[in-house]
Parts: C-alpha cells; sequence; structure tokens
C-alpha cells in the first residue's frame, strides 16, 4: 500500500469526488475527459484512459501506458490502489476484444485483411505485419495505417502481451515478401499464449 498521501490514492480521491460527472461523462464529454486525463497525467504523463458503455449500472474504466512499457509500473499501482467503486470496474492495460474493424482518420481496415507471419527471438517473436494499402500510401496514411495495426494488435491479443511477448513489429505492404507465410491476425493469442510467461 502506498498511503494516503500517495499520488494514487489523490487520482482516485479525485475520482470518487467526481464519479457522477465521470459516469456520465456524455453530459460534458470534453471537460470532462480534459479534467481526467490531467489527473492522470499527475499520475504519468503516459497514461491514457477508455470508458466502457454502461451495462448494469457499471462501466469498465481502462488504465492503459499507452504502449510505453516504461509507464507499466504506474498503470499496475494505479490499479492496484483502487478503492471499492459501485459503478465502476477498473481495469488495468487494453484487453483483448472482438474489433472487426478500425478507423482512424480516413482510412479503414478490416482485421481480417491483415496477416502476419513471425520468427521466434528468446521467449519472444519477432513480427511482421502485412498490411493492404500501404505501397500506395503516402506518408500521412502510412502513419494512419501503422496506427491501426498497432490498434488491432492491442485488440487482438492486449496491450499487455504486445509490449512483453513481442520483440519487434514491422509493418510492410500486404504484396511483400511473397515467399513469407501469412497467418490472419486472428490467429496471433494462439501464437503468443504458448509463450513462456514474462515476470515483470
Amino acid at each position: 500500500m502506498f498511503g494516503f498521501g500517495s499520488k494514487y490514492a489523490k487520482f482516485w480521491k479525485w475520482f470518487q469526488a467526481h464519479d457522477d460527472d465521470v459516469f456520465h461523462f456524455e453530459r460534458n464529454r470534453q471537460k470532462v475527459f480534459e479534467e481526467l486525463a490531467a489527473q492522470l497525467r499527475r499520475v504519468h504523463s503516459d497514461l491514457v484512459f477508455e470508458f466502457s458503455s454502461i451495462s448494469e449500472g457499471r462501466r469498465e474504466f481502462t488504465v492503459s501506458a499507452g504502449g510505453i512499457r516504461a509507464a507499466f509500473p504506474e498503470v499496475t499501482a494505479l490499479v492496484h490502489e483502487a478503492p471499492p467503486l459501485p459503478h465502476w470496474e477498473v481495469i488495468a492495460f487494453r484487453q483483448r476484444k472482438d474489433v472487426p474493424k478500425i478507423r482512424t482518420g480516413d482510412k479503414e481496415l478490416d482485421r481480417d485483411a491483415v496477416f502476419f507471419d513471425y520468427v521466434p527471438v528468446d521467449d519472444k517473436i519477432d513480427m511482421t505485419v502485412f498490411i493492404p494499402g500501404m505501397a500506395d500510401a503516402s506518408t500521412q496514411d502510412i502513419v494512419g495505417l501503422k496506427t491501426i495495426g498497432y490498434l488491432f494488435l492491442d485488440a487482438v491479443i492486449g496491450e499487455y502481451d504486445v509490449e512483453t511477448k513481442i520483440a519487434g513489429i514491422e509493418f510492410v505492404d500486404a504484396a511483400a515478401f511473397p515467399e513469407r507465410r501469412r497467418t490472419p491476425l486472428r490467429e496471433l493469442p494462439d501464437v503468443v499464449d504458448k509463450l513462456p510467461e514474462t515476470v515483470q
């Protein structure tokens, strides 16, 4: 336990004091999100958040490191210090979920159009991710496609496993390296779940 004066305790004290506003953030989305983001930055500058929709009077509140490995201990500590919250399930890291499509800006990809290959590296894997449209995309569009690629990885295997079980990620056009095998991205959990557990 970090004590009542810790930055984690201070965050949760603020959260409890603003519970109703945060739970019903749709009433004033911008104000609530800005204030919540500011409070998280007081814990660590890289922390971000996600909300689920309301189900049976509760929401999920996910605290994420935004894919920044150095911030993982802060996520774990903050979630560990969460008090009982009747309206909330507090979750550390983006979890696996079924996301068939992702759009960023004017770019949209189907998960089932994305494939991968990998090679073992110690207790992890190096991945090559094949994304359609990268060969003819502008520099800006390539950034958008790579962003979608990372979001798909978080959705398929969860943020924690992306950072702890994948040593390297290379995004290439779907037509690149025709000699390489191509496994549907939705099958990635079958690969990473066979890897040794990493002790953090």
